[in-house]
């Protein structure tokens, strides 16, 4: 989890997020298991916090006692001393403050650690083809091609679905790229393991693979699918370096 992440992590659970940042989030968090369970750790661990500082808070509870004529006996009901209340309002604030910092830590050790690659932004997004739109029997393809280049893959593939006028291995490509930037790695997996070697797309379809093998955590898998990508590609080395240390 980048820096990025990470604070926008903390904002989301601390309640700070107004409500477009909230849905936009939770968009992510749907699409993106890492992230997901990033969340859900930090949940747990907020929890255990709360748990134990509510543990502490009933400890506190003064309850009275009077002699009377019947014997010893509970006088009403009990009340929280205040002293408990501020103890434990303390120990909350104070245990927030160290998981927020664990977190914090640990980010800084994993970018002392890690060749501090931004995989995002050597795997860019790819630009897609110019749009020549003309009336042709190939309108169609050109026409989602727009939809791709801002950023409407579903529409895109709801189109390309429906277009047989361009080569097999262009629709699968950039049907690939669509899923890719979705989100549904697996498909997308799927979609640029179909392109064959002689198409002027293997080269970059493979090299989308090592990426999506490296998000899936399949080193071994990623760094032998980037002996057969060219060097050419920017970022080719950090990524090998990468996967060299993940062996």
């Amino acid at each position: 989890m980048d820096q990025k992440d990470f604070e926008l992590l903390e904002k989301y659970l601390l309640g700070r997020m107004n409500p477009e940042e909230v849905s936009s989030f939770e968009i992510r968090l749907n699409k993106e298991p890492e992230l997901s369970a990033e969340k859900r750790e930090m949940e747990d661990a907020l929890m255990a916090i709360e748990y134990s500082a509510l543990k502490d808070t009933l400890g506190d509870f003064e309850v009275p006692y009077e002699d009377g004529e019947k014997g010893k006996g509970v006088t009403g009901a009990a009340e929280p001393s205040k002293k408990g209340r501020i103890i434990s309002m303390r120990m909350i604030s104070v245990a927030a403050s160290m998981l927020i910092f664990g977190f914090a830590l640990y980010f800084i050790v994993q970018k002392m650690y890690s060749p501090g690659i931004d995989f995002q932004e050597i795997f860019y997004k790819d630009p897609g083809l110019p749009t020549v739109m003309s009336e042709t029997d190939r309108y169609l393809f050109y026409d989602a091609m727009v939809d791709y280049k801002a950023g409407k893959f579903e529409t895109a593939l709801e189109k390309w679905q429906n277009t047989s006028d361009v080569g097999r291995d262009t629709l699968d490509y950039y049907s690939g790229m669509a899923l890719l930037n979705m989100g549904d790695w697996d498909e997308a997996r799927v979609q640029l393991e179909k392109i064959p070697e002689e198409s002027i797309f293997y080269d970059k379809s493979n090299w989308y693979r090592v990426y999506i093998l490296l998000y899936q955590k399949e080193y071994e898998a990623a760094l032998t699918l980037l002996t057969e990508v060219p060097d050419t590609f920017e970022g080719y080395q950090n990524v090998r370096e990468y996967l060299s240390k993940k062996q």
